[in-house]
């Protein structure tokens, strides 16, 4: 059988095509070769990856993404943050993060790994066995065709190894001489914690030297400290909050000074925290009344109306009872079991929230 030289050679050129082309203009579909050990143990060096537009599929948090800056410099890593304006990444085998990327500069999603020890076997090996079992005929076939034959193969060549670059380990800006420290986000964990998180990249955090709250006229030194490379914890009393609601504040505004083995940093910073109504659920004849803000509740009325309807329509007046005041602690919930004294049951209770009286009543129907 005589070998056909235009099958490899058409292969090849659509395989080409697909890598330098994915690297000048969008394209669904883009194919690239992984070397580095960042993302170990997920992809290792070698494996190629197989990726479709971020125009196609949507970019979320745990998403192994590629983007490049110019046509030869790529970086593969996952989503580990994604904010309004900036998405942060990191190797799966790194401890620092990347520095912030904004969205357009993802360009495609990886959705498939081919292991190096897989395609190396069902592609090279067969090739170099090719060539060794029909070595004669390519003698041949470029001694016929050399004036024609011999200009393709250079120019597909040139742009087989051009496509075929393994995709750069490095992150996009991530030559820097000097330290650099950024803020990543500040998260209100639950009443007695907030954590800060930063970027840390070329230097690390050593202590945390001061952490001063300002809450209206008064000013609290709280205890602050390191966990993890790049976080930080504060532990925030209720005094702190009690304070921002007497006063009616939103916004809580704060100084850190941290030290970094080659220097420290001062930063001022704020977070916002929203005074919500309690939130009231009834559950297999339960009153459920959740707190959701970071300071105690207090309950200053509870009534419970038992009523009858009467065969004529008319309404029955059973029995009233008249709770004693309680207090729902901080992000904690209170259940109110109420009993089957009639077929209906409405519930008044009555609560102060920045200084308004607010009334909520419910009605649980015992005839269901």
């Amino acid at each position: 059988m005589k070998f056909d030289w235009r099958i490899p050679l058409i292969i090849l050129i659509i395989f080409s095509m697909i890598q330098f082309t994915g690297r000048i203009i969008p394209m669904p579909i883009n194919i690239v070769i992984y070397t580095g050990y960042s993302m170990n143990p997920t992809i290792n060096h070698g494996d190629i990856l197989i990726s479709v537009s971020k125009d196609i599929l949507r970019c979320n948090v745990g998403d192994i993404v590629l983007c490049y800056n110019g046509y030869m410099q790529y970086i593969s890593h996952r989503i580990v943050e994604v904010h309004e304006d900036k998405i942060i990444m990191k190797g799966d085998n790194t401890e620092n993060f990347d520095p912030p990327i904004t969205i357009n500069d993802i360009k495609y999603k990886v959705i498939m790994i081919i292991p190096r020890n897989i395609w190396i076997t069902l592609t090279i090996i067969p090739v170099i066995t090719m060539i060794i079992v029909k070595h004669k005929e390519l003698i041949e076939l470029l001694k016929v065709h050399d004036e024609n034959i011999t200009p393709i193969i250079f120019i597909i060549s040139t742009l087989t190894i051009i496509s075929i670059t393994p995709i750069n380990d490095t992150p996009i800006q991530s030559v820097i001489s000097n330290p650099s420290v950024e803020l990543r986000c500040i998260k209100v964990l639950n009443h007695n914690q907030v954590i800060v998180k930063y970027n840390v990249i070329h230097t690390q955090m050593k202590a945390v030297e001061k952490c001063i709250f300002k809450v209206a006229n008064k000013t609290l030194t709280l205890e602050a400290y390191l966990n993890g490379s790049d976080t930080i914890i504060i532990e925030t009393p209720i005094e702190l909050y009690q304070l921002a609601y007497r006063n009616h504040l939103e916004e809580i505004n704060f100084k850190l000074k941290v030290v970094f083995d080659r220097g420290c940093l001062e930063g001022e910073y704020k977070y916002i925290i929203n005074w919500r109504k309690l939130n009231t659920t009834i559950i297999n004849k339960v009153l459920l009344i959740e707190n959701p803000n970071y300071i105690p509740i207090n309950l200053s009325s509870i009534r419970i109306v038992y009523i009858n309807l009467n065969e004529a329509g008319f309404t029955e007046l059973i029995d009233i009872d008249e709770l004693n005041p309680i207090t729902i602690n901080p992000e904690e919930n209170y259940e109110l079991k109420i009993e089957g004294k009639a077929q209906y049951a409405y519930i008044e209770f009555r609560y102060n929230l920045l200084g308004v009286e607010i009334i909520e009543r419910k009605q649980i129907d015992f005839t269901r």
